[in-house]
């Protein structure tokens, strides 16, 4: 409980745009601009000097086939993607990216009530096993056809009927 409430008191989490997380993205391991972005939002540490962009998290509409591939009669309109997320490490704030996700989801199921279910991927070729994902309750689906670790979040809707029509998976471990 004193983790969150250090977190919430120096961490700040806006809606932002392009231009001002730019330097942020060219810190993601991919480098580039994800397709079909729809809310972009800014991490930032308080300090005594304001505060300081360490980080972001960018949402948009996420690819037909990532959308039928959950077999769950969703509608495009109703399925998000976390297409990005990159937060510096400060070493006194651990766990920032999970406080970051949770706030984010509060923050799109307010702002877009149509969203029924964000999806996210780990990427396999990185390393990545979406432990950060799996810390925050993720719903495993496996892997995609690209072999990326293909993760859901339930916004609204029936809970367990969702949850079993998306078949939910063992999360995966470390070799």
């Amino acid at each position: 409980m004193v983790l969150l409430e250090k977190l919430k008191d120096e961490i700040e989490i806006l809606p932002t745009n392009r231009e001002d997380i730019h330097p942020i993205i060219l810190k993601h391991y991919l480098q580039k601009w994800p397709i079909h972005v729809s809310n972009i939002y800014g991490v930032y540490h308080k300090t005594s000097e304001g505060r300081e962009l360490i980080g972001m998290a960018i949402y948009g509409y996420p690819i037909e086939s990532a959308v039928n591939s959950l077999n769950a009669n969703i509608h495009r309109d109703e399925v998000l993607e976390l297409k990005r997320l990159f937060i510096e490490d400060i070493p006194s704030l651990p766990h920032i990216e999970s406080y970051v996700i949770a706030k984010t989801l509060k923050m799109i199921k307010q702002e877009m009530p149509t969203v029924k279910v964000v999806i996210t991927f780990a990427d396999n070729k990185q390393g990545h096993l979406g432990t950060i994902y799996q810390a925050t309750n993720a719903i495993y689906l496996g892997k995609s056809s690209g072999q990326l670790h293909k993760y859901a979040y339930i916004l609204r809707g029936n809970l367990n009927n969702l949850r079993s029509r998306l078949k939910a998976k063992s999360y995966p471990k470390e070799n």
